[in-house]
């Protein structure tokens, strides 16, 4: 195996839904547009749900996520590496100073049709982790601990001011902000228990 490979057996996929639009929570859902607004649903891993949904309510399009662990992250050392991709490119003025082990980074896509390429932005994070305790509760508290300070920081963002900001930068807005989600079944704190309970 190559030293960067992702080991599945340290990768937890526990994975949620969650709509891109309004952004519900669904657990093991077995539909693939939101039954509330009919937003196309997004995966993400349980350990990043909280940071995804607070950049949708945030007005920012996210088009998926990732989570994986990696035996020598940027040849550092072993690491899991989060990823948010987003449906536009955003300016760099847009996040400002982001949490320790965060980064604004851009992707580019190829279209088909006409070959152009079309920018896109990413929030990045490289969460190393210890040598001496590498096990799933160190690793898990490592990616608790980074997300933690990256819902700390969304949660200083004013919804409203960061959505004219959007929108004043040229951006397109995503997502149908819900202040209140009292109609789902479960709160998103009652998932992760139930899922932290399977995992």
């Amino acid at each position: 195996m190559l030293n960067d490979e992702i080991e599945v057996e340290k990768t937890n996929l526990k994975m949620l839904e969650l709509c891109q639009e309004c952004g519900r929570v669904y657990y093991k859902a077995l539909i693939f547009t939101c039954s509330h607004c009919g937003g196309k649903l997004i995966e993400a891993d349980y350990r990043i749900a909280e940071v995804v949904i607070k950049l949708i309510d945030l007005g920012f399009k996210v088009s998926w996520s990732y989570l994986g662990y990696h035996n020598n992250l940027n040849e550092q050392g072993p690491g899991t590496q989060i990823c948010i991709y987003f449906d536009d490119k955003y300016p760099a003025s847009v996040f400002g100073d982001l949490p320790p082990e965060w980064y604004l980074s851009e992707y580019y896509i190829q279209e088909e049709e006409n070959g152009q390429e079309i920018g896109f932005s990413a929030l990045v994070c490289e969460c190393y982790h210890d040598d001496n305790v590498l096990d799933d509760k160190n690793m898990n508290f490592d990616i608790k601990v980074t997300t933690s300070n990256m819902v700390t920081w969304l949660n200083d963002k004013d919804p409203e001011g960061n959505r004219a900001f959007l929108i004043l930068s040229g951006c397109r807005l995503g997502g149908n902000r819900v202040f209140e989600r009292n109609d789902e079944v479960m709160s998103l704190k009652e998932i992760l228990d139930l899922v932290s309970k399977e995992v």
